[in-house]
């Protein structure tokens, strides 16, 4: 069964679903959603696992950590039956500490 969602984008929004359209050869808008949600579901499983996301140079073997709002508020839960490891630095809103990286990729709100 499919849902229906209506969304109100702003005009920049429009165009880079657009411009995703024609990057990756999806027919409709929709699929486009699908496919971010998809990344996002990754991702937040991911970050629940204490892991970072990046985008891997391996020419160079430099990363570039992706930061966005809906990443830094995921919960790290470890495995069942193992105690919790001290959390590995992550930056936060308040200016907390960061790891040591070449480039860092931001999504805002």
């Amino acid at each position: 069964m499919s849902a229906r969602f209506n969304l109100e984008l702003a005009p920049e929004a429009k165009g880079v679903v657009n411009h995703l359209m024609k990057e990756t050869g999806l027919r409709t808008q929709a699929a486009v959603f699908e496919n971010a949600l998809a990344l996002l579901s990754w991702a937040v499983r991911e970050a629940s696992r204490g892991r970072i996301i990046a985008s891997l140079d391996e020419a160079t073997k430099q990363y570039a950590e992706l930061h966005m709002p809906a990443l830094m508020g995921v919960k790290y839960l470890p495995p069942s039956g193992q105690a919790e490891p001290a959390p590995s630095p992550r930056p936060n809103s308040q200016g907390g500490e960061q790891r040591s990286r070449k480039k860092e990729l931001a999504v805002t709100d």
